[in-house]
């Protein structure tokens, strides 16, 4: 597949997009976001996609998306993939923008809308051309989130304590769907700037661990 590379896809949010800790939609450098760390990581045998989007959801609509901006990742998970395709690997790191006191959800639920996107991408309509084989599933499980009152505090009111019990539920659902799964939580820790995003070398760190695992799923 994908004229002699293997073909990632990362399917995620803000911190996929690269946001910066406490500045609202600056970015941080390709090489720096996670995607592209790993993208150097695993050298020109790979070609890495990133689709991060600010406020993406797993399953969830937000009625307070920007006009025009749908944010909930099953929704607009099959064009993509479409788009993409042959894919080799979808690395699913979504789950943060569920925590959202809005939505009012319990870690099962969040785990459940993620379950969705596993089910969604592993279809043989994307992997393989002859549409024998899905793509591999790699689900990234979100790291606690901090709430400071100065940032998104409001917006994630109770985030905090929902984040913690994230790790158990994904666990479980990872393991019903026979999907690979690492936890962002043991090499990334939510910058206190603003309690959700990421500094550099939490992306560094990130990006050689899911490296490593790339090759450890592919080969």
């Amino acid at each position: 597949m994908g004229e002699g590379r293997k073909v990632v896809l990362c399917y995620g949010d803000s911190n996929t997009w690269g946001q910066r800790p406490g500045m609202e939609m600056r970015r941080w450098p390709s090489g720096t976001r996670w995607p592209g760390v790993m993208a150097g990581e695993l050298g020109a045998g790979y070609r890495i996609i990133e689709e991060g989007l600010c406020g993406r959801t797993s399953a969830f609509p937000d009625p307070l998306e920007p006009a025009g901006v749908n944010r909930n990742g099953l929704a607009t998970l099959g064009a993509i993939l479409d788009s993409h395709k042959p894919l080799d690997l979808v690395i699913i790191a979504l789950g943060v923008n569920d925590l959202k006191a809005r939505f009012s959800l319990p870690p099962q639920d969040i785990a459940a809308g993620v379950e969705l996107l596993v089910l969604a991408a592993a279809n043989p309509r994307f992997g393989s051309e002859d549409a024998l084989r899905p793509p591999a599933v790699l689900i990234v499980c979100p790291p606690e989130v901090l709430e400071i009152p100065a940032a998104f505090g409001p917006m994630f009111r109770g985030a905090a304590e929902t984040s913690k019990a994230l790790r158990p539920c994904f666990r479980q659902m990872a393991a019903r769907n026979k999907a690979a799964i690492m936890y962002a939580g043991d090499l990334v820790r939510s910058d206190p700037l603003d309690g959700i995003h990421w500094s550099a070398e939490s992306h560094a760190a990130l990006g050689r661990a899911a490296a490593k695992r790339v090759v450890e799923i592919l080969g």
